[in-house]
């Protein structure tokens, strides 16, 4: 797969940039459960503490708890007018529900053990208990006559699905939130390569295929950055100054080279007539030497046929003369 420039710098942002958002995503929705946990603790906690402290002010008279009338009331407008709260309740010693938000709980016994030891504790809590099979956050808050003596406990529950609920509206958030800001990035990003770095190499190449098909090489890259691009530009154009000036020397060495050709064929054609001439010479030499060598052979044949002749001759007055004398 053939990528652009452009192409492959937007798809790296893209993969950096999503990496970063998914993990700030993850830790702000972590970070935020944890922070938003606490938050909630603390407000019921308070909120709780708020209601106890009602609470020991009218114990102080010397009323009995089960005596008290209208408390349930307090109970039911806590939770009225917090969204994120469940239930309010008071609770004796015994786990018998004194008060509660809803009266039709009033007099249940709340029997589980995790739950019963926080009631029992002096000291204030906030726990991650079950009741009717949802989770709550659950602060204790105990209600004391005087200094020592603990006759209720306070319980102020929000549940851990409305937790999840505001976490997951606030991640469902960020992650639009993200998308958005990635698609803006990335639309910034393309403008600004295109800008930037697109446009400019479009322009770098468009001469380079012009100066490939017509040979002008007077055509220049201008530029004006002082960046990557721009050192890409000049040193483009050095390229093509210096390719020119070697053209140059090269035609002028070409026709150096044509001048002396020429004058060294001149050369080759004025030796050759010369050695023509001598070769018409040497054969009109050739030609008269042969013709008299031959005809010295000749003369030497019948020089020799001559004297053969008088030896002959020699022979025959010698033998002529030795018959004469014996005569």
């Amino acid at each position: 797969m053939n990528l652009s420039v452009r192409a492959k710098i937007v798809l790296i942002t893209f993969v950096v940039i999503l990496i970063s958002l998914v993990a700030n995503t993850i830790y702000s929705s972590s970070y935020f459960v944890e922070e938003y946990s606490k938050a909630i603790q603390s407000k019921s906690f308070i909120e709780g503490g708020v209601l106890a402290n009602n609470l020991e002010k009218m114990l102080k008279f010397g009323i009995e708890l089960e005596n008290l009338l209208g408390f349930e009331k307090q109970c039911k407008n806590l939770v009225d007018d917090h969204e994120d709260i469940s239930f309010a309740m008071v609770i004796g010693m015994d786990g018998k529900i004194i008060f509660h938000n809803d009266p039709s709980k009033h007099g249940k016994t709340l029997t589980d053990p995790k739950v019963f030891e926080a009631i029992k504790s002096k000291g204030g809590t906030t726990e991650i208990h079950s009741i009717e099979s949802e989770k709550f956050y659950i602060s204790f808050i105990p209600v004391n006559v005087g200094y020592e003596r603990h006759v209720a406990t306070v319980m102020v529950g929000v549940p851990l699905s409305f937790i999840e609920q505001k976490t997951g509206s606030l991640v469902l958030n960020s992650i639009l939130v993200a998308g958005l800001s990635m698609v803006v990035a990335i639309s910034l990003l393309v403008i600004v390569i295109f800008v930037w770095v697109t446009k400019p190499l479009k322009r770098l190449v468009s001469i380079i295929h012009y100066i490939r098909k017509s040979g002008d090489l007077r055509k220049k890259v201008e530029f004006v950055s002082g960046d990557e691009i721009g050192q890409l530009a000049y040193a483009f154009n050095q390229m093509i100054t210096d390719l020119k000036v070697s053209q140059e020397k090269l035609k002028g060495y070409s026709e150096d080279l044509e001048k002396k050709v020429a004058e060294r064929t001149k050369e080759v054609e004025k030796s050759k007539n010369m050695l023509e001439g001598k070769v018409d010479e040497l054969e009109r030499f050739s030609k008269m030497t042969v013709g008299r060598e031959l005809k010295m052979v000749e003369l030497k044949k019948k020089l020799r046929e001559s004297e053969n002749r008088v030896r002959e001759l020699e022979n025959q007055l010698k033998e002529m003369g030795g018959k004469t004398g014996e005569t």
